[in-house]
């Protein structure tokens, strides 16, 4: 009986997406909701921000970091900040002065 029993339980163990090949589905959900944070950051910075200062009015990013992290768990903190680091270089290589640099570093 509790053989039986043991086999039919899930793993909810926290290294469960890596195990029996959910590797691969790990990968799919965090370059897609990736992906998809890159575009809406583009979208909020390019189409609804205040442009002296570049201050996004809605930052729809926030959101997808919450959904891709309640799907990911601490396995999306890697994806939030690649995602977030290409949104910001060009602005960081655009930069004309060392402080500029170093604010752009700091505060994002």
């Amino acid at each position: 009986m509790f053989c039986l029993i043991n086999t039919q339980m899930k793993n909810t163990s926290p290294n469960a997406p890596f195990l029996n090949g959910g590797l691969v589905l790990h990968l799919k959900k965090g370059l897609l909701l990736s992906i998809l944070w890159v575009l809406s950051a583009w979208f909020g910075i390019n189409q609804m921000s205040l442009h002296p200062g570049n201050l996004a009015l809605i930052w729809l990013p926030s959101g997808i970091s919450l959904i891709l992290f309640l799907e990911l768990r601490y396995q999306a903190i890697p994806w939030i900040i690649l995602s977030s680091f290409s949104v910001n270089i060009p602005f960081f290589l655009k930069a004309d002065s060392t402080t500029e640099m170093y604010q752009i570093a700091i505060f994002g």
